[in-house]
């Protein structure tokens, strides 16, 4: 009870900012402004607005002052949204080439190359995901043109964002599905909300953005929609697409069982810190009795102390005098003595154990090994491989597949893709030596083609080999190097042939059983090569009669 006591006193008045940003093409323009200003309680209520758990204005304080807490944010962003996006083509495999297909394609790489007039949209989610992991809300405002599509799209600060609750009436949108395997149009009664973000508290003004798919035009300035009163045309809300953490209206961050433990560290922190400027503990006391030093050893304790210093001075003697304080005649002992206090000053950093404990337990909110924070001290090559394979399969493609999940329900749809899906990329597991050992065994297989085999090395030692335009180049690498082998194709253009004619062949096949016979050919046809290579230097294979003959015995055979 007193953690969730503490928690709820984090909600206080709330400070909002909000970023600037403006498309440069077709007059489209983010309705996020600059002014800062705070939500009045009374005009919260009046509106509906609805109030977070948790004030995100407080959470980012608390991150920004954490030790640990924002490697862990930066970890999840990195390796959740950083590694970029693919397309994965899901029509039919003789479409994938087709002119269609490829300007799709083509189409979904320029969109989320440049999705405003300065970010990719890598770079946006991961300040969305940023946001997300510190205040358990993501914002991106998505701004259309004036035919209804997607035209840029921008993080939200989501500091400043709040939501209202959501209307009484529903409004009917058409949603479409895929139901027994066709795709059909259904409407749905949706109830909206709208979101609210401040602009300047001096002239009471706020900006209002419309939920994601809500079809209704919005005054971003009154909140009201067309046909009510307030409603002005020509300043369109945009909309805002929420991401949140859980289930609730609001999102909770996922350190947030933590938060007491978080700020915990950061006070230890400023003790430890406070240590260096206000030590008041000297190393060590020096004590006379039955007298006291003289002047002249007063000046010298001070100047070996706190002036003489240096390699000439590591051993110095320190000479001290004492004069007794007593009458004139009266024997009094005088006694001079060094007392270490090293015992009572704190040569380490205090609340260690509560230090790393508290760290553990933060690190563990967020489900990331040590490796990820850079401790890697104690890994070997194996448990580092480990712990990534493990924290790839626990925490990063499941989240990747949820954003993917929303990205192919949401903005793929309403770029009207049909043959792609959104996929968000992962980091590479595997070495590029061990890439390099299974592509010769699949090659000698022949699973993989030479133009897969460039592709590969490629991507695998960072190259930029040119691709074969040639058909060949796009066969199995076992049946070409067979045919460099047996000494027929000695050149680009005599493979380029060979593999011209045994493409006429293998396109002639209309079934399975033709298939086998010509696979059965093949077999032939390669003996037949073999035989003849000695041949070759006297007399010109005629390869396509070749072919000819090893039909005809292949029919008699079956």
């Amino acid at each position: 009870m007193a953690e969730l006591s503490a928690r709820k006193k984090l909600t206080a008045e709330i400070l909002h900012e909000a970023l600037v940003s403006k498309a440069e093409r077709e007059g489209l323009e983010s309705k996020q402004l600059t002014e800062e200003g705070t939500f009045r309680s009374d005009w919260m209520k009046s509106q509906s607005i609805l109030k977070p758990p948790y004030d995100p204005v407080k959470l980012y304080s608390i991150v920004e002052n954490s030790s640990i807490l924002p490697q862990c944010i930066d970890a999840m962003a990195l390796n959740t949204d950083g590694f970029g996006i693919n397309f994965f083509y899901t029509g039919d495999i003789e479409h994938e080439k087709s002119p269609e297909v490829l300007a799709e394609r083509q189409m979904l790489e320029d969109f989320f190359k440049k999705v405003n007039e300065k970010e990719s949209f890598t770079t946006v989610r991961k300040a969305m995901r940023s946001d997300l992991e510190t205040t358990g809300n993501g914002y991106l405002e998505i701004i259309r043109t004036q035919n209804g599509n997607i035209g840029l799209i921008y993080q939200a600060d989501s500091r400043y964002i709040r939501l209202q609750k959501k209307q009484k009436d529903s409004y009917p949108i058409k949603v479409k599905m895929v139901r027994g395997g066709r795709e059909t149009t259904v409407t749905v009664n949706k109830r909206f909300r709208k979101f609210v973000m401040i602009t300047s508290t001096a002239r009471n003004d706020y900006r209002w953005f419309k939920e994601y798919g809500d079809p209704r035009k919005m005054d971003a300035t009154t909140g009201h929609y067309e046909g009510e009163e307030g409603y002005k045309p020509g300043n369109d809300a945009t909309e805002i697409l929420h991401f949140k953490i859980g289930t609730d209206t609001y999102g909770v961050p996922r350190w947030s069982g933590n938060s007491m433990n978080a700020m915990g560290l950061h006070s230890a922190d400023y003790v430890n810190y406070d240590l260096f400027e206000n030590q008041v503990v000297p190393p060590l006391a020096i004590m006379v009795s039955g007298g006291k030093l003289t002047t002249e050893s007063v000046e010298d304790v001070k100047s070996i102390l706190l002036q003489k210093k240096g390699v000439e001075n590591f051993h110095k003697v320190l000479v001290l005098e004492a004069q007794s304080e007593g009458d004139i005649g009266q024997n009094t002992a005088i006694k001079i003595e060094i007392k270490e206090l090293s015992s009572a000053r704190k040569e380490d950093s205090m609340f260690v154990n509560y230090i790393d404990g508290g760290e553990h337990r933060i690190r563990g909110s967020f489900r990331l090994p040590p490796l990820y924070l850079g401790r890697a001290d104690s890994y070997s090559k194996s448990t580092a491989d480990s712990s990534k394979m493990v924290a790839e399969e626990q925490v990063f493609v499941p989240e990747r597949q949820l954003f993917d999940e929303v990205m192919n329900l949401t903005i793929m749809e309403e770029l009207g893709v049909k043959y792609h899906d959104f996929k968000s990329k992962g980091p590479r597991l595997i070495t590029g030596e061990q890439i390099i050992e299974g592509f010769k065994e699949f090659g000698k297989l022949g699973v993989f083609t030479i133009n897969e085999g460039i592709r590969v090395a490629n991507r695998t030692l960072g190259l930029d080999i040119t691709t074969y335009t040639q058909k060949w180049a796009d066969y199995p690498v076992a049946i070409v190097l067979e045919l460099v082998k047996l000494g027929m194709l000695a050149d680009i253009d005599e493979i380029s042939e060979a593999t011209n004619t045994i493409e006429g062949v293998l396109d002639g096949i209309d079934n399975p059983e033709e298939a086998a016979n010509a696979y059965k050919a093949f077999r032939v046809l390669h003996k037949k090569l073999k035989d003849h290579a000695d041949q070759r230097a006297k007399e010109e294979i005629d390869v396509e009669s070749l072919l000819e003959s090893v039909e005809v015995k292949t029919e008699e055979e079956v």
